[in-house]
C-alpha cells in the first residue's frame, strides 16, 4: 500500500507490521495490537521514541529504512491519537528473533484476562541480557518488573543465583534513569524557573548520551545470561555518573536560579576531575538564562526576570527620587555562591548606572556593543568575560559622571551650595542679616514669607551675587518651619537651595536636611557676630567716662565686650577655615577622582558629615554648649545697649539746668539693672567657656586641642578655674593677680 494513501491507523500499524513481519503472520499481530490500543492499558514508564525509531531502523535495508521513516513521520501527523509511544513500542518487539505465531482465538483468550501488559509475551525466546538492557532504561520485561513501593526493580525468582546479584547491581540504573527522567519531565512541564527548565534540557542532553551508551551495549553484547556480567563492567562509569546526576536531582529540590548554580558549583567543585569535568557543562548551560539577565541588565538596564531568579531585585513601589538608594538592591539568597561581593556590586552598580542614565538623565542612544557571554564560571577572572564585566562597568560608570558633571554641573552646584548654605559669600550673608535681623526679632506668628522673600531678593541685588548665573541663584529659597512651640522669628527661618532631578540622587533630601541645619547653626554665630560689631558707641562716651560713678561699670563692659569678641573670632575663623574651608579642598580633590555614582555620593555625604563633626552640629553635649554660648553672647548685647544708652541718658540728666530731675533718686535705677546683668553674664560667660574647653579637651582631635590653647592662649580661663576652687594661696596665682593688679592700676592711673 502506498503511504499516500494510509488514512487509518489501522492501516498505518498493518503497514508497519509488514516490514518486519510476512503477511501471512501480520494480520493476526494487527488484530492483537489493535486489541491492546483500543484498552485502557498503557506504558508505565518513560519511553525515548528517537532512540526507539533508531533501534527499528538498524539492520533494515535502505528501502524499508525510508519506509520506517515516512511511516513515523506519518504517525507524528496524527494529532488525535493519543498512543503514539505505545504503537512505537509494540513495533520495536517485532525485531525480536525466532518468533512464534499464536493463533488469533488464543490472543483473544489472553486479551479477555485481566493481566498486566507486561506480562504478555508476544512471542519469541527469553533473553535474559537484553531484558537488562531494557532495565537500564527503566523498562519492564518479564525477567525485570519495577516495583513504585519499593523503588526498585524486581527480578523474576527463575534467575540464577550467581546471575542475581549481578543482576540486582545493573537494574540500579534503571532506578537512577527513572529518577532523572521524572525530574526531567516535571519540570519541563512546569514553568516556574527559567534555570530549573535549562538544567532540565542539560541533564536531557546527558540521558541522550546515555542513550548512546546503551545503544552501542546494544550492538555489542552477549546473549547468554551471563552476559549480564559483562553489562555490569561496562557501565561502570555511566552508574557513577548517573549516581551523581541523581544526585544532583535530589540536592536542588525546591530551588531556583542562584541558588541552582550554588548547589551545582558545590557539586563541581567535589575534587574529582572526572566528576567536575562531567558536571561542568551542566553547570554551564543551567547558568545561560542568568548570563543572559546580567548581559540585559549590564547593557540595557533592564531586568527581564519573570520567575525573580535574579540576584538584582526592583521593588516598583519606591519613588524617583530614591531610584538609586532603594530601588535596586541584591538579593543574597539568589546570589550564586562563586560570585564574590566585588563581582555582585560592581553588576549592580552598572545596571543602576545605565537605568539613570536612561531614565533620569535621558540618555537614551547610549549603549555598548559586547560580545556574548559563555562561561559564568569566568566573570570574576582576567578571561574575556572577566575583562567584559570589567570594561562595561567602566564605560557606563564614567559616562554617567560624565553627564552630571558636564550636562548638569554637578561642580557648580556644589559651589553654589558652598556659598550660599555654608556662609562662603560673606557680602550677601551680611546683607541679608542687615535686612532680616529686626524683622526676625518679631514673633514667629508675624512672619511671613513673601516679606523674607523680598528681603532676600534685595540682599542678591546688593551683593556680588548679582552677578552670579541666574541658574544657580535662583535656586535660593526661604524656608519656614511650624511655628509651634517656636518663639520668634530666628527659631523658624532657614534658607535653602532647590535641586532637580538627576542631581537630587546627588542632593538628597538627609544631605538637604544636614546642609540647613549647618546653615541655621552658622547663621546664628552670623547674628552673634552681627550684633557685637554692629552697635554704635555713643558719641558723648569720653565725656561719659569722666562720671566716677559711671568709669569702672564702662570698664568692665568694655572688658567683657572684648572677652566675647576674642572668643567669637576665634571661634568663627575656626568654624569657616579649620572646619569648611579645609574641608572643601579635600573634598573636591575627592570629587574628580571618584570612579562611579556611589563613590559620588560617599565623598559627599562624608564632607558633610565631617563639617557636621568640626561645627560640632553632631555632637549633642558640645552643640548644647555652644548654643548656650551664643545665647550669653547675645544677651549680653541686649543688656551693653540698654546699659550705655541708660549712662548716656544719666549723663543727660546730671549736665540738665532742670535740678529737679537731678534730685530724681530712681533715675540712674536702669543703669544699675543693665550692670548688674552684665556682671551676671560675666561669671556665666567665663564658666560656659570653661565648660566648653573642658569639653573638647575630652577629644582626641588635635584640631579641637589646638582651638582650646588658641582660646585659653594666655591661660585666662585656666586661672579663672583655680580661682573658683578657692587656690588663692598659689605662688603662680599670686603672681597673676598681682600683675593684674598692676595693669589695672597703671590703666587707671592712664585714665
Amino acid at each position: 500500500m502506498e503511504i499516500t494513501n494510509i488514512e487509518s491507523v489501522p492501516e498505518l500499524i498493518q503497514s508497519l507490521i509488514q516490514i518486519y513481519l510476512p503477511n501471512s503472520e501480520s494480520q493476526n499481530i494487527c488484530a492483537y495490537y489493535l486489541r491492546l490500543l483500543s484498552s485502557h492499558l498503557k506504558l508505565q514508564f518513560s519511553m525515548n521514541e528517537e532512540y526507539t525509531l533508531a533501534y527499528m531502523l538498524k539492520d533494515l535495508s535502505l528501502e524499508d529504512s525510508d519506509r520506517v521513516s515516512c511511516l513515523y513521520k506519518k504517525l507524528q501527523s496524527l494529532k488525535s491519537l493519543k498512543k503514539k509511544s505505545e504503537i512505537l513500542y509494540l513495533i520495536s518487539q517485532l525485531k525480536e528473533e525466532n518468533w512464534v505465531v499464536i493463533p488469533l482465538k488464543q490472543l483473544e483468550l489472553i486479551g479477555n484476562k485481566p493481566q498486566d501488559p507486561t506480562n504478555y509475551q508476544i512471542g519469541g525466546l527469553i533473553d535474559f541480557t537484553r531484558d537488562a538492557l531494557f532495565a537500564m532504561q527503566g523498562i519492564e520485561s518479564r525477567n525485570f518488573t519495577y516495583s513504585e513501593s519499593l523503588c526498585s526493580f524486581t527480578i523474576n525468582s527463575s534467575v540464577q543465583d550467581s546471575l542475581y546479584e549481578v543482576a540486582l547491581k545493573v537494574t540500579e540504573l534503571g532506578f537512577l534513569f527513572k529518577r532523572i527522567t521524572y525530574f526531567i519531565n516535571k519540570n519541563l512541564s512546569i514553568m516556574n524557573s527559567v534555570t530549573l527548565q535549562s538544567l532540565s534540557y542539560s541533564l536531557k542532553k546527558q540521558i541522550n548520551i546515555y542513550y548512546k551508551f546503551l545503544a552501542l551495549l546494544d550492538q555489542n553484547y552477549d546473549k547468554k545470561p551471563s552476559g549480564i556480567k559483562k553489562l555490569w563492567v561496562a557501565s561502570q562509569d555511566a552508574l557513577e555518573k548517573m549516581c551523581f546526576l541523581a544526585a544532583v536531582c535530589d540536592g536542588i529540590q525546591d530551588l531556583k536560579g542562584g541558588e541552582i548554580l550554588s548547589a551545582l558549583y558545590s557539586y563541581w567543585r567535589n575534587g574529582k576531575e572526572s566528576l567536575k569535568s562531567f558536571i561542568r557543562p551542566v553547570l554551564e548551560e543551567s547558568a545561560i538564562p542568568i548570563l543572559n539577565m546580567i548581559r540585559s541588565w549590564m547593557l540595557e538596564g533592564e531586568l527581564f526576570d519573570t520567575y525573580h531568579e535574579f540576584f538584582i531585585l526592583q521593588d516598583f513601589s519606591e519613588s524617583k527620587k530614591k531610584l538609586w538608594k532603594s530601588m535596586f538592591r541584591i538579593n543574597t539568597e539568589m546570589v550564586p555562591c562563586f560570585f564574590t561581593e566585588a563581582l555582585t556590586n560592581k553588576i549592580l552598580l552598572t545596571g543602576k548606572s545605565l537605568y539613570f542614565l536612561r531614565k533620569e538623565c535621558f540618555e537614551e542612544e547610549w549603549s555598548e556593543t559586547v560580545p556574548e557571554l559563555h562561561s559564568i564560571l569566568e566573570l570574576d577572572s582576567q578571561t574575556l568575560e572577566g575583562l567584559w564585566i570589567t570594561r562595561i562597568s567602566k564605560s557606563t560608570n564614567e559616562k554617567l559622571l560624565n553627564v552630571l558633571c558636564g550636562k548638569y554641573n554637578l561642580l557648580e552646584h556644589c559651589l553654589s551650595v558652598k556659598k550660599y548654605l555654608l556662609m562662603n559669600q560673606g557680602d550677601f550673608h551680611h546683607a541679608l542679616m542687615e535686612g532680616m535681623h529686626l524683622i526676625l526679632n518679631l514673633p514667629a506668628s508675624k512672619i511671613y514669607k513673601h516679606t523674607l522673600v523680598s528681603i532676600l531678593e534685595t540682599a542678591v541685588k546688593s551683593s556680588n551675587c548679582q552677578y552670579h548665573k541666574p541658574e544657580y541663584v535662583n535656586r535660593l529659597r526661604i524656608i519656614l518651619d511650624d511655628i509651634k512651640g517656636k518663639e520668634t522669628g530666628w527659631d523658624i527661618f532657614s534658607l535653602d537651595y532647590a535641586i532637580q532631578s538627576p542631581l537630587d540622587t546627588f542632593f538628597s533630601d538627609d544631605i538637604m536636611r544636614k546642609y540647613r541645619k549647618i546653615f541655621n547653626f552658622l547663621w546664628k554665630v552670623k547674628r552673634v557676630q552681627y550684633l557685637l560689631n554692629s552697635f554704635q558707641y555713643p558719641k558723648e562716651l569720653i565725656l561719659i567716662q569722666g562720671l566716677k560713678s559711671a568709669f569702672l561699670s564702662l570698664k568692665q563692659t568694655f572688658v567683657l565686650n572684648n572677652q566675647i569678641q576674642h572668643f567669637v573670632n576665634i571661634f568663627t575663623n575656626y568654624l569657616m577655615v579649620e572646619s569648611i574651608e579645609s574641608y572643601w579642598d579635600k573634598f573636591v580633590t575627592k570629587l574628580t577622582m571618584a570612579s562611579d555614582l556611589d563613590k559620588l555620593i560617599e565623598v559627599h555625604v562624608k564632607f558633610v558629615d565631617g563639617i557636621m563633626k568640626n561645627c560640632f552640629v553632631s555632637n549633642d553635649s558640645v552643640f548644647k554648649q555652644v548654643l548656650r554660648i551664643l545665647d550669653i553672647i547675645i544677651r549680653f548685647t541686649v543688656s551693653r545697649e540698654n546699659f550705655l544708652n541708660s549712662v548716656k541718658e544719666e549723663y543727660a540728666r546730671i549736665n540738665s539746668p532742670i535740678k529737679e530731675i537731678y534730685n530724681d533718686k530712681d533715675i540712674c535705677r536702669l543703669s544699675k539693672e543693665s550692670f548688674n546683668d552684665i556682671v551676671a553674664i560675666s561669671n556665666i560667660f567665663s564658666e560656659e567657656v570653661i565648660k566648653f574647653n573642658g569639653l573638647l579637651n575630652e577629644s582626641d582631635d588635635l584640631k579641637l586641642k589646638n582651638l582650646v590653647f588658641i582660646i585659653d592662649f594666655n591661660d585666662f580661663y585656666s586661672y579663672e578655674i583655680l580661682r573658683r576652687q578657692g587656690y588663692h594661696e598659689d605662688d603662680e596665682f599670686k603672681a597673676y593677680t598681682d600683675v593684674m593688679k598692676g595693669l589695672n592700676e597703671i590703666s587707671r592711673r592712664f585714665k
